[in-house]
């Protein structure tokens, strides 16, 4: 059974310093390989793999491989070899985060009904530093207008909603109104309505 976290950590910790560009390798050649037709497996595509690797580096320009290339060519050849590849992309993820561990990033997704402007975005940032002690907040901003006001930050599994849609549903609750559309949340129309007619 292939086990990402494992492999994830063995990488980093023989890249050591040199785990950026070992970080980066993996990110280029993973691209790369999805161009790779045919069976994916085994000794001679392993081989085959790391030569398109390898000539790939070439022509993009990349000079003597460091430790942190080096090695990601060899992982990667590893896992063609020994039929895992089909994970890759499971062990990039793992990859980035004990890399976030190691240099204390946190990223985050955040939900809000505009693109946040650059005031607010810091001070998002400098409080989810406060809380959570992390030297780094990668912010990953997607715009969901249905949110009306405010955002959400999803924080692994945790939900901090300052969305004005989140208040008018508890609002809405408190008024004693009940989901009516099946999916367990009250239509907008009823709801606004239902505020309208209590203020």
């Amino acid at each position: 059974m292939f086990q990402a976290e494992h492999w994830a950590v063995a990488f980093t910790e023989l890249c050591g310093r040199d785990i950026d560009e070992g970080l980066e390798a993996i990110r280029s050649f993973v691209s790369c390989a999805a161009e790779i037709k045919g069976r994916f497996s085994g000794t001679v595509a392993g081989a085959r793999f790391e030569g398109e690797l390898r000539k790939a580096m070439g022509e993009a320009g990349f000079g003597p491989a460091n430790r942190g290339t080096e090695l990601a060519v060899r992982l990667l050849v590893c896992l063609v070899r020994k039929d895992y590849f089909k994970y890759h992309l499971a062990l990039l993820n793992e990859i980035e985060k004990v890399v976030d561990r190691i240099k204390g990033t946190l990223r985050v997704k955040l939900e809000a009904v505009k693109p946040l402007d650059r005031d607010l975005e810091e001070k998002i940032k400098a409080e989810l530093k406060k809380q959570t002690g992390a030297k780094e907040i990668i912010l990953n901003t997607r715009i969901v207008p249905g949110l009306i006001a405010g955002y959400r930050i999803f924080i692994g599994f945790g939900l901090l909603d300052t969305s004005i849609r989140k208040r008018l549903r508890k609002l809405g609750a408190e008024l004693g109104l009940s989901a009516q559309n099946g999916d367990g949340m009250i239509p907008e129309d009823d709801l606004m309505q239902a505020v309208w007619e209590n203020v």
